[in-house]
């Protein structure tokens, strides 16, 4: 099953909307996020933050965004699926 959704967030003080999609996986989940043209995964880890996760393939293709990007995304989406 899977959900497609936008995550808001105003980085460097521009405003954009990341294309989102929750994928339900068993017991777990992950959100595949494109940002920037990079596709990358964002899994819950075992102390409920998000990892940011991309393959070799999309290393290759495009940039891998900041990693102060990647931490803000990461922060958005603990607070949305916040319990």
């Amino acid at each position: 099953m899977s959900e497609r959704f936008e995550i808001p967030l105003t980085y460097n003080g521009k405003e954009h909307n990341f294309a989102a999609e929750l994928i339900s996986t068993g017991y777990s989940y992950k959100i595949m996020v494109d940002v920037f043209d990079t596709v990358v995964s964002f899994e819950p880890d075992e102390e409920r933050n998000f990892r940011a996760v991309t393959d070799h393939e999309n290393l290759q293709r495009n940039s891998l965004p900041g990693k102060a990007l990647l931490e803000e995304i990461a922060n958005t989406l603990i607070s949305i699926f916040k319990d």
